[in-house]
């Protein structure tokens, strides 16, 4: 992968558009490249910038960018900015072809509504430069895109392609232990502990789970065969009395059903009876309307011809009303007509006099027009000279202010050359500088630095120290740390004196309390556990006591709601027989019965005498019986259905309860158990499991976590004083300096103001150099403006004069126009005239269509009139010929006009009574017939009565008894069959359990296994051994990178137990062994820069990686070293054929390398610019 352009718009101290194209000189030939500029110039924004546009993500952050989190953060976005964008154009082969690709990355804000201001989501593009065409433009799919093109993930990238050169610096000098960290934040081989810690947290799991399970299988016990048997056997038992008792009640149901039935039609014969009667008092009426109805038909043949002579009648009476309307309105518009002629010869007239005027007044128009014309042509003449004239004499005034500017410039170039003469002589000093500059610069660079890394170690600090030390000058600062460094000392040897367990590793004193606490909050889960079980224990017996209750109310309201049933019924029978008593003469009735029949009455075949009839007193006291006695009924009824409802409720309830006891006492054993194997681990410990020593262990590890917090802060003072220190040094060399340059500066902050006035005195010397070809360039100019000057007041007289020409004659036409038209407008006379000739067409045309409207309506009434004449005469004969009809239809009838028209019922009335009688004779018929048949099945249900003997009364009673021992029977039956099913929610629960641990057998197994060779609870030892695979690969890609810069060292491979010393091999003292902190330092700066390159190597995945970028690393380097250092990249650039891009602020990186990308700030701004330069 090599990359070839760079652009930039808006990213955070990089304000506008910044373009780095490293295919174009100076970059292209380079090899070596610098990027300079000042600490926070926006250096590292270059690698921001590069990541962001392919991965949307940067090196210094973990998470990728969202417009949400851009908002939060305030990265990203220039400040003030409302859009971003970064470019990035690389190269990579494809099937050993070059093909290159640009990766585009774009930001903006809201620009209206409530969000303005507020940051959009970014959007990525990715496109083929070679083929000119967008491969993707969907931002979630572009970073995959650019790993898959480049062969690389973000993390490779990184790795690969940025390399951080301070990191491995630091991995050379470190102990074991902070090597160890560093090698793991290097390489980024968090996987390994992570693994291991993953790896014990599933075992643990696992554990758990099967221990659970087994525990499961020891308490779920189901009933045995024998007992399956037995209760079975009860079952089917149950179930085949349950059958006979159902048989025995349906056999006595229908008993009840069938003497219901012949109550039921026994009371229907009395309702057909009283029908009947009611039939016979209609009798009369219905008599008079049939009458009514057979006089109307005896009438129908007169009707039609006594309907035609009332048609014709009307007819007659229609034609004459409308012939006398028409002839009204005839009269109407023929006086119309005569207006309207009077009009139109008028309008005539008016339109013949303005055709006239318009002839004439078209003549005069003509001529005028032509002089208009003329007069037009003139005055735009004139406007377009003029025109000429105005620019001919702007430009001559603009040769004219020339002049003037010429004169000036030739004045202000001499007055400047004898200037800048002047100062230059005044200031000759300032070339001296040269030499001391680069020394100058150096020292105020590494001050630069070493007060960056101040402020950043001062930021660790508490804010306290930062308080005291903030006024304080570096010297002063420098004596009160020494002090603060020996009383922390002290203060830490104290608090170790103090540990009670100074051998006890931390993490096992962090088990040993994780191991309290555990126990401790068991403890709290089992007596919980034990109270929700006694307080489903007391619930249980209260359900039992409602449930007893419930069942004693069941058998109350089943007997009250039974005998008032039966009550009811028999209420019902004797109202009816009261009805009847009542309503009908018992003689009447007893001269209808026939002797082996039963009565209608009381159903009885025997007739007796009656002696005495019931009174309707006592019907009136029976009705309000039954009443009363239906309205408990209901209540009984509603009183039953709700104990019904609770029985079910409680049935549910006390199922849950005993689920939900098991359920507790399954989880109580589990709890148990974990409890005392939690007792087993602490007494394994030989410590007693009390609250005392948890709470000793608890006070030493505050005590270590003390310890720790003074040695990381004894460390940060550790790292202030070495930066103080350095500070001071530096400061007295600056000053030496200050008092050799004391005429132009006064504090070493005026380095920069000393370097601009040598710029100044640079660029003065080559103007001096300059203005002589300056000046006479401006004489030549001169004398050439003064030659424009001349042809120009020649071209305006000329112009003067055809203006005046045209003047003249423009005057004369003007005058002729004026008196043949006056100030008028042709367009204006013409529309005023024209307007009135269209008006009066338009009149003319009204009277013409009004008259012609007119004179149609006339004709057409004049038709009807005639037309409606012959109608009438038509209709008077109609009308005689129809009434002699009606007369001999009368006479042959011996019936008057009159006496017809009254007889006559109307249409709807005589439909109406026809329908009444012969619904009234069509119900007759059938209510004979099915009180003939009431009667019939009536005597045959009494002779086929199967319990004649008893009474509906007891057939009810016995009816309800056996209802009660089916119903006992089946709850019976419900409780064993509720226990067979609970049996088998237990056999396939120990089944379902049974499989879980057949199922979960291997997979625990394997993890065991797993645990046991390299689970831990804190991965240390297996990160520990897969960094020790690590280091040796990457010591051994090093050692190739190694070869090329020197041939005296090698890196030895690590030795077995792991990331101890790092050793290498002296080829000059015969292989000799050394530890890697005895070389010097620009032989340390070819070790960290060999293992760099290894690491890069290792993450590059065989990927050909043509573009490096090394990040810092030089700052510490003495000058022979930082030759050597600058000697190997050189060397690197012409081995390797790689381009090298060095970010530092080293000032002889900068001398040295031959192209570089500066990176200016303006202070006052907060922005910077990019300048490439050789």
């Amino acid at each position: 992968m090599k990359l070839k352009r760079l652009f930039i718009r808006n990213i955070n101290s990089l304000k506008g558009d910044h373009e780095i194209d490293f295919q174009s000189a100076p970059l292209k030939d380079a090899g070596l490249i610098g990027i300079v500029g000042k600490t926070g110039a926006g250096k590292s924004t270059l690698l921001d910038a590069i990541t962001l546009a392919l991965f949307n993500r940067i090196p210094r952050m973990s998470s990728k960018m969202t417009g949400d989190f851009m908002e939060q953060t305030g990265s990203i976005l220039t400040r003030g900015e409302i859009s971003a964008m970064t470019e990035v154009d690389f190269e990579v082969l494809e099937n050993n072809v070059p093909v290159t690709y640009r990766s585009k990355w774009t930001l903006s804000t809201v620009s209206r509504g409530k969000r303005r201001g507020q940051i959009n989501d970014y959007h990525m593009e990715v496109w083929n430069l070679e083929s000119n065409k967008q491969i993707s433009d969907k931002k979630g799919k572009v970073p995959e895109l650019n790993e898959k093109l480049i062969g690389l993930s973000f993390d490779q990238f990184v790795k690969s392609v940025m390399l951080s050169q301070g990191q491995f610096t630091a991995f050379l000098s470190a102990n074991e232990k902070d090597r160890s960290a560093l090698l793991e934040k290097i390489t980024r081989s968090f996987d390994f502990r992570e693994i291991s810690i993953k790896v014990y947290q599933q075992y643990k799991m696992l554990d758990e789970q099967y221990k659970r399970l087994k525990t499961r299988v020891d308490e779920v016990q189901p009933k045995s065969e024998e007992e399956l048997q037995e209760v079975n056997s009860q079952i089917k038992m149950l179930n085949e009395e349950i059958s006979n008792e159902k048989k025995n009640r349906d056999y006595l149901f229908q008993g009840v059903d069938h003497k219901k039935r012949i109550e039921a039609n026994q009371l229907n014969i009395k309702e057909k009876k009283n029908e009947l009667k009611a039939y016979q008092q209609e009798e009369v009426s219905i008599n008079n309307i049939r009458k009514k109805v057979e006089a109307h038909e005896r009438l129908l043949p007169i009707l039609p011809v006594y309907q035609e002579w009332k048609n014709q009648k009307e007819s007659l009476y229609q034609v004459e009303q409308k012939k006398g309307s028409i002839e009204k309105q005839l009269v109407e518009n023929q006086n119309k007509q005569s207006v309207q002629n009077a009009l139109f010869t008028s309008a005539s007239k008016e339109t013949q006099q303005l055709n006239q005027e318009w002839e004439k007044a078209n003549l005069l128009w003509k001529e005028v027009d032509e002089l208009d014309r003329n007069i037009q042509l003139k005055k735009e003449s004139v406007y377009h000279l003029n025109e000429q004239k105005d620019t001919s004499v702007k430009r001559g005034k603009t040769l004219e202010q020339s002049e003037i500017e010429l004169t000036e410039k030739l004045t202000h170039l001499r007055s400047s050359l004898q200037s800048d003469e002047n100062w230059g002589l005044e200031h000759q000093s300032l070339s001296t500088l040269e030499d001391d500059l680069p020394l100058i610069r150096s020292h105020v660079s590494q001050k630069q630095k070493l007060d960056s890394n101040f402020e950043e170690a001062i930021h660790i600090v508490s804010v306290g120290i930062q308080q005291k030390l903030s006024p304080l000058t570096y010297s002063q600062k420098k004596e009160t740390i020494e002090g603060w460094e020996k009383s922390g000392k002290a203060t830490l040897k104290t608090l170790e004196g103090a540990l009670k367990y100074p051998d006890l590793p931390f993490e096992v004193l962090d088990d040993r309390i994780q191991l309290f606490d555990s126990y401790e909050k068991q403890l709290q889960l089992i007596q919980e556990q034990e109270r929700q079980i006694q307080v489903l224990t007391l619930e249980q017996e209260n359900i039992q006591t409602r449930k007893k209750s419930n069942e004693e109310r069941l058998l109350v309201t089943q007997k009250e709601s039974d005998y008032l049933k039966v009550l009811i019924e028999e209420l019902e029978v004797k109202v009816r027989r009261l009805s009847l008593e009542s309503s009908e003469n018992i003689e009447k009735l007893r001269s209808q019965l026939i002797e082996g029949e039963a009565c209608m009455v009381c159903g009885s075949v025997h007739h007796p005498y009656a002696h005495e009839t019931s009174s309707k007193d006592e019907l009136k006291e029976v009705e309000h019986q039954l009443v009363i006695s239906k309205k408990e009924y209901q209540e009984k009824l509603k009183n039953h259905q709700t104990e019904l409802s609770t029985k079910a409720k409680i049935e549910a309830t006390v199922e849950s309860l005993l689920l939900q006891k098991n359920k507790l006492n399954i989880d109580l054993n589990e709890f148990k158990e974990e409890g005392k194997s939690l007792v087993l681990k602490i007494n394994q410990l030989d410590i007693p499991p009390d609250k005392q020593s948890a709470k000793e262990f608890q006070d030493e590890k505050s005590r270590i976590l003390e310890i720790q917090s003074k040695k990381k802060g004894l460390e940060e003072i550790s790292t202030l004083y070495q930066i103080v220190l350095q500070i001071v040094e530096i400061d007295k060399e600056l000053t030496s300096y200050i008092t050799k340059y004391n005429k132009y500066v006064a504090t070493e902050n005026d380095w920069e103001q000393l370097v601009a006035l040598k710029t100044k005195w640079d660029d003065k010397q080559q103007l001096i150099k300059e203005y002589p070809k300056l000046i006479l360039e401006k004489e030549e100019q001169k004398a050439q403006n003064k030659k424009l000057i001349s042809d120009h007041l020649l071209e305006v007289q000329k112009l003067n004069n055809d203006i005046s020409d045209v003047n003249s004659n423009l005057e004369y036409q003007g005058k002729e126009r004026h008196r043949l038209f006056g100030e008028k407008e042709i367009e204006k006379e013409r529309a005023v005239l024209l307007d009135k000739k269209t008006e009066q067409d338009r009149k003319v045309r009204q009277i013409e269509l009004e008259l012609s409207k007119l004179k149609a309506e006339i004709l057409s009434f004049e038709k009807q009139v005639i037309d409606y004449s012959k109608e009438e005469k038509s209709i008077s004969t109609l009308l005689l010929e129809s009434k002699s009809k009606l007369d001999l239809k009368l006479a042959s009838a011996a019936i008057t006009l009159s006496s017809f028209e009254n007889g006559l019922l109307e249409e709807n009335e005589y439909q109406e009574l026809s329908l009444k009688v012969k619904h009234y004779d069509n119900a007759l018929t059938a209510l004979n017939s099915s009180l003939e048949t009431l009667l019939s099945e009536v005597g045959k249900a009494i002779s086929e009565d199967k319990f004649k003997e008893q009474t509906l009364e007891q057939l009810q009673d016995s009816f309800a008894e056996q209802e009660i021992k089916i119903q006992s029977k089946e709850t019976e039956l419900r409780a064993l069959e509720t226990e067979i099913s609970l049996n088998n929610e237990k056999v396939k629960e120990l089944e379902e359990t049974l499989k879980k641990i057949s199922t979960m057998k291997p997979e625990y197994d394997l993890w065991k296994t797993m645990n046991t060779l390299i689970g831990s609870s804190n991965g240390d030892e297996f990160n520990k051994f897969a960094q020790s695979i690590v280091l040796r690969k990457l010591l051994h890609k090093a050692n190739h990178h190694l070869k090329k810069f020197t041939d005296r060292y090698l890196f030895a491979p690590p030795k077995v137990n792991g990331t101890q010393d790092l050793y290498i091999l002296d080829r000059y003292a015969g292989d000799k062994e050394r530890v890697v902190s005895s070389v010097s330092g620009g032989e340390s700066f070819l070790l960290s820069l060999s293992l760099s390159l290894g690491l890069a190597d290792l993450a590059s995945n065989n990927v050909k990686v043509e573009s490096l970028f090394i990040d810092e690393g030089f700052g510490t380097l003495d000058e022979e070293a930082l030759d050597q250092a600058i000697s190997a990249l050189e060397k690197l650039n012409d081995l390797g054929g790689k381009t090298i891009s060095v970010i530092s602020h080293v000032p002889q990186i900068k001398e040295r390398v031959p192209a570089k990308i500066q990176v200016i700030s303006n202070g006052s701004s907060g922005h910077s610019k990019i300048e490439v330069t050789q």
